[in-house]
């Protein structure tokens, strides 16, 4: 199934956050470790060991699993009213997983609405190769001197930055 609605786009902060990731293999462990490195406490379960309710008073839930397993994580996932990641299947989906490019406080995320993950990290390279390496450094910079023209109340909203 495609998605048909449009895709509202936010990056979440999971630090701390009680995150759920069904599944084993890469996929699964893939992305347990990509929400362990932003800070979530992560509970992996084999797919064979869940059952409905594990995923209330979980903040977010990954399922990771065949497409039956999937579908009863997503089911119970709403019913808990918790976002869920379906891999590869974006029908058992309330939130999709971009591809992600981070240089230091820099994130950039692609995606494609589940259609072709593939596309999505090729558009992300290209943007790695477009900001290059000091994009990080440059970020840096202009927070430093945005905060110091604000602590003088200087509106920082019409400056012309790029132009510098």
């Amino acid at each position: 199934m495609t998605i048909q609605a449009a895709v509202f786009p936010v990056n979440l902060i999971v630090d701390g956050k009680d995150c759920l990731v069904v599944g084993r293999g890469d996929v699964a462990a893939r992305k347990a470790e990509a929400l362990e490195a932003c800070g979530a406490r992560v509970t992996m379960m084999d797919p064979d060991r869940f059952a409905d309710g594990a995923c209330a008073g979980r903040w977010f839930v990954v399922a990771a699993a065949d497409a039956a397993v999937n579908a009863a994580v997503a089911a119970d996932a709403d019913k808990h009213g918790v976002w869920v990641n379906a891999a590869d299947d974006p029908a058992n989906c309330t939130a999709i997983l971009p591809a992600v490019l981070r240089r230091g406080s820099v994130t950039v995320t692609v995606g494609t609405a589940g259609r072709s993950p593939a596309m999505a990290t090729f558009l992300r390279n290209r943007i790695d190769d477009a900001l290059g390496p000091d994009v990080a450094t440059l970020v840096e910079v202009v927070a430093r001197v945005r905060a110091e023209l604000r602590a003088e109340g200087i509106p920082t909203e019409q400056l012309r930055w790029q132009a510098s």
